[in-house]
């Protein structure tokens, strides 16, 4: 069994205009690491000018009504209206880790911008001695339905893929060993209601 998760891989088109967003604001530099569970040092928030706003709203809030759907939340077709926080950005390198934690809100959202395929070819590797590779994986925590038992389920992103789930899911981000950036956009949605 696994948790409520909605996956989805976004059109490249979205993706370019992603990362172009991604490349201004590291050049403007909003630290958000203080604020954050991360053991990640250069997170920050994406800032987004209206016309960017509107572009990136409109793309997540389709996915947001198709995850509403799949979660028995809301079925297609139900007007709802919600609140997106402020999106920020993690540029994961090497050693870097978010330990188990959850968010603020209803959902959360993770889209992943750039995931080097040499982060997956680390839980592969002969050389590597673990009886468990996550490598740059993302794990969700939950208790099965009617138990005690709490349950992992363990995911190995990839680039131009889309998260949504729920915002008190427990999760965790591992470290990975390469001399490469894992670079997402992560943010939260508030006060979820039809309308």
């Amino acid at each position: 069994m696994s948790p409520p998760i909605y996956s989805t891989t976004l059109d490249i088109n979205f993706i370019n205009f992603l990362k172009k967003l991604v490349d201004n604001a590291r050049i403007e530099a909003s630290s958000r690491g203080l604020h954050l569970a991360g053991n990640i040092n250069e997170q920050i928030n994406l800032n987004l000018d209206k016309s960017s706003e509107i572009e990136f709203t409109n793309e997540f809030y389709k996915h947001v009504l198709l995850a509403l759907d799949k979660f028995k939340q809301y079925p297609l077709g139900s007007n709802i209206k919600c609140n997106m926080g402020i999106p920020w950005i993690n540029f994961q390198k090497a050693g870097e880790f978010n330990p188990l934690h959850n968010h603020a809100g209803d959902l959360s959202v993770v889209v992943y911008v750039d995931i080097p395929e040499c982060i997956a070819l680390e839980n592969t590797h002969p050389s590597i001695e673990t009886n468990m590779p996550s490598y740059g994986k993302i794990d969700f925590s939950f208790l099965k339905e009617d138990t005690q038992i709490v349950t992992k389920y363990s995911h190995q992103p990839k680039t131009s893929e889309l998260l949504i789930f729920p915002a008190w899911l427990l999760h965790t981000v591992y470290p990975f060993k390469s001399n490469v950036e894992r670079i997402s956009i992560s943010f939260n949605i508030f006060n979820i209601e039809k309308i």
